[in-house]
């Protein structure tokens, strides 16, 4: 496990990294200070629990803190699903993303479940719940954005074609 979490954080570290190097520079100031608080929250959590609490406290606390991050995790694509709601379109939330999601969920709620450790599969199940609904709406709003897709791109140019689902 540790070894997959390591991997993982400098992954999402050098992302993040990598966006604010590229952002504009209004989204660089937003970003900077949101990955200060993230970084502060994570540092006091870890500080609080190595040197403040210990044994069943230290563990409840632990858990505790990985249900609440892993849950804001999981919610986060719910403006998404609002947007695709609100524009009838698939297009600001990519398949491969949705679908790893779902699986990742999937997985961690079935290790939870065989391991019954509520820290598990409380917030991996809510994961799955919200994999499964962008996957539902994916398959409701992928055809019509396809088709609106192409439209966009002949009508651009030199040909036009009328979407099949108007």
């Amino acid at each position: 496990m540790t070894t997959i979490d390591g991997i993982g954080t400098v992954i999402e570290l050098a992302f993040v990294v990598i966006f604010i190097v590229f952002a504009p520079k209004n989204e660089k100031k937003k970003m900077g200070a949101l990955l200060i608080l993230v970084v502060g929250i994570f540092v006091a959590v870890a500080l609080l629990s190595v040197l403040v609490l210990h044994g069943r406290i230290r563990r409840l606390f632990c858990g505790f803190a990985s249900l609440i991050s892993i849950a804001v995790m999981f919610f986060s694509p719910l403006s998404v699903i609002r947007v695709v709601m609100k524009t009838k379109s698939v297009e600001f939330m990519p398949f491969l993303l949705t679908f790893s999601m779902f699986l990742c969920g999937t997985a961690w709620l079935i290790f939870g479940l065989l391991e019954k450790d509520p820290f598990v599969y409380v917030p991996n199940g809510i994961g799955c719940g919200v994999g499964v609904l962008q996957l539902i709406l994916y398959a409701i709003y992928s055809e019509k954005t396809i088709f609106m897709t192409i439209k966009r791109s002949f009508s651009q140019g030199i040909l036009q074609i009328n979407a099949m689902f108007q």
